[in-house]
């Protein structure tokens, strides 16, 4: 009887450590995507670019660009919304929450270095 008290305790005893376990690796996931979530931290004068959110679920939009712009920040709000203004410096009449922004990144291009064609000289 005391054994059978002693086994049925340690198997109560292995069934909550499991269960701490299984809790503990739920949070750190929680805890990860809650890091992604956090939108990024945009400044005055930063270029972007905005989601779309309203092509999401919309199947014949599928090639649709998802993303538009690039904007600039015109003005920062509380709670991580933005006022943005077009390149040529129209102010969108919304402002827009930054999960729905991302940075945009200009791409540099490298000179382009011409190379005339090499032609044998002809032989008389």
């Amino acid at each position: 009887e005391e054994k059978d008290a002693l086994l049925k305790r340690t198997q109560e005893i292995m069934e909550n450590n499991d269960a701490y376990e299984v809790q503990q690796r739920i949070k750190i996931q929680q805890a990860k995507r809650k890091q992604k979530n956090v939108s990024e931290k945009f400044k005055i004068g930063n270029k972007v670019l905005l989601h779309q959110t309203h092509l999401e679920n919309n199947f014949s939009a599928k090639l649709d660009a998802k993303w538009i712009g690039p904007y600039f920040i015109h003005e920062v709000y509380e709670k991580s919304n933005y006022k943005l203004r077009t390149l040529e410096g129209k102010l969108l009449k919304n402002s827009v929450h930054g999960n729905r922004l991302k940075m945009y990144y200009e791409e540099t291009l490298e000179p382009w270095v011409v190379i005339e064609e090499f032609l044998p000289e002809e032989e008389n």
